[in-house]
């Protein structure tokens, strides 16, 4: 029996759910939030910051290898174990991270941090939402990633300062493990179900989809991995580093951080506006504009010499680097079907790790040398011209979005 509506309760609650799990995951809880660490830690290990940023480069450096196994557990036993039995992981590793005492406890930390937050990444969240969503899966997945992710990663820069300036950096991490168990355990334990008849949910698509082995054949997986690490090296680059890099241009710590968080405010409606185009177009050249929009906001925090402009600049690059993964969730669907959705798209969100751990240490390796951040941010400038050349490449998709809607409960 079909349905005129994929907005049923469950499906609503689904939702609801994912969009609290991307919120408490590792984009808002460990990326957006290294910046405002970086130079407490440094100054209480008396680190310089090619070594601080090799050391939380070991975040996305593990989740390039913990990924994959998380997305391959998630279309083993569903959605809801993995993600429920992650969050409590992930606000563990938070307090664990809080009573390091030298550099290699520093070290393991994060990489244990990043492990248990491997189960949170946006893998299992968006193929809880590809399963209950066919035709408004785009505007669900950039509605989820945005309210998720995007306001997350807006709001965390702007109250882990708020601790860390008060109380310590190692407050700051108490802090985010109590936000996770305490939002998101009810939340999750409530509203995150798959749907009951998860073969009719599949159903969504002409064939059941392809598999990883089937999916590395493809011209369009391979494009589809440089874009993400590209962008992911470029913009996560230049994030990690914007609030030392503002700093020593003569900027408040405060103009820092709204600078954070206007990259990700300015994420906010490159998700949205991503998902909805999706959706409309049927054709991934919409991330033309995500990634042209990223190239200026870039070229504009070089040049800027005002709060102002700083502030255009980060939301014009957040408006392209917001709409990332949530494109890629989408495309992955359309491309490569739902049956081995996670284990495909895991490898995705592995490389885009793997490009914030590069471009986080690439960016201190450049200060460190130079004694400027200026050369990264136009090498940045460059990466984003060759994403764009990848985007261009990329065919038709292979699933369509103009499918029948399978029943729900």
């Amino acid at each position: 029996m079909l349905q005129h509506t994929e907005f049923t309760s469950g499906s609503i609650k689904a939702a609801i759910a994912g969009g609290l799990g991307i919120f408490l995951g590792p984009l808002p809880m460990i990326s957006s939030v290294l910046g405002v660490f970086i130079l407490p830690i440094s100054a209480e290990f008396a680190l310089d910051r090619t070594h601080v940023s090799s050391i939380m480069a070991i975040a996305p450096v593990v989740m390039v290898l913990a990924t994959p196994l998380a997305g391959w557990a998630i279309d083993r036993w569903g959605p809801r174990r993995v993600l429920i039995a992650g969050l409590v992981a992930f606000a563990l590793m938070q307090f664990a991270l809080s009573t390091v005492t030298s550099v290699p406890e520093l070290a393991a930390g994060y990489l244990l941090l990043s492990a248990a937050g491997s189960l949170q990444a946006a893998t299992g969240f968006t193929k809880l939402i590809a399963l209950w969503f066919a035709r408004r899966r785009g505007a669900v997945m950039g509605l989820m990633i945005a309210l998720g992710g995007g306001a997350g990663a807006a709001l965390m820069p702007q109250i882990t300062r708020l601790v860390v300036e008060q109380a310590g950096w190692r407050e700051g991490y108490v802090v985010l493990g109590i936000l996770m168990l305490v939002l998101g355990l009810p939340i999750f334990l409530l509203y995150l179900r798959e749907p009951d008849n998860i073969a009719a949910a599949r159903s969504h698509d002409p064939t059941s989809g392809a598999d990883l082995r089937d999916a590395m054949r493809t011209t369009t997986f391979w494009l589809m991995l440089a874009i993400i690490f590209l962008c992911s090296t470029v913009e996560m680059g230049i994030v990690t580093h914007i609030s030392p890099m503002l700093i020593e241009r003569h900027f408040t710590s405060q103009e820092a951080a709204s600078a954070i968080s206007s990259v990700f405010a300015g994420g906010i409606a490159g998700q949205l506006s991503s998902g909805f185009a999706a959706d409309r177009f049927n054709s991934p050249r919409i991330a033309i504009l995500y990634l042209i929009a990223a190239l200026c906001g870039i070229a504009t925090i070089y040049a800027a010499m005002s709060p102002m402009l700083v502030l255009a600049g980060s939301a014009m690059l957040g408006f392209g680097q917001g709409a990332g993964i949530a494109l890629m969730a989408y495309l992955t669907s359309r491309y490569f079907g739902l049956q081995h959705y996670s284990a495909i798209f895991s490898v995705m969100i592995a490389t885009s790790n793997l490009g914030i751990a590069v471009g986080t240490v690439a960016m201190g390796i450049i200060y460190d040398s130079y004694g400027s951040y200026d050369p990264g941010l136009l090498l940045g400038c460059a990466g984003m011209v060759a994403a764009l050349l990848c985007v261009a490449a990329l065919k038709p998709y292979r699933f369509d979005s103009n499918v029948p809607v399978a029943g729900r409960t």
